[in-house]
């Protein structure tokens, strides 16, 4: 779902739109995200300092590690379409 950026200091502003410039608009990249909680470092793909533009992040919830890449969870397919059609609703790439 989208919701606000993040905000804790090694966090990723996910489940909103953020940007090298930290302003917010269109023209962005649209990530989706597994349902995981740890510092993102600039350089991973959960952290909007990676890159040079504007980012949209989507969190799948109830997306583990576990259930998508250990159990390949087919219930999870349907979240996932919906939250990438959230992002490209919103203006993503």
């Amino acid at each position: 779902m989208l919701q606000g950026k993040g905000n804790r200091a090694g966090e990723a502003g996910r489940d909103g739109q953020t940007g090298s410039d930290g302003e917010a608009g269109g023209g962005h990249l649209g990530v989706l995200m597994l349902d995981t909680h740890f510092p993102r470092v600039a350089g991973d793909i959960g952290n909007p300092a990676t890159f040079a533009g504007k980012v949209r992040y989507a969190t799948v919830r109830g997306a583990s590690p576990a259930r998508v890449v250990g159990s390949s969870d087919r219930a999870l397919l349907a979240p996932f379409i919906a939250a990438g059609q959230e992002l490209a609703n919103a203006g993503a790439a």
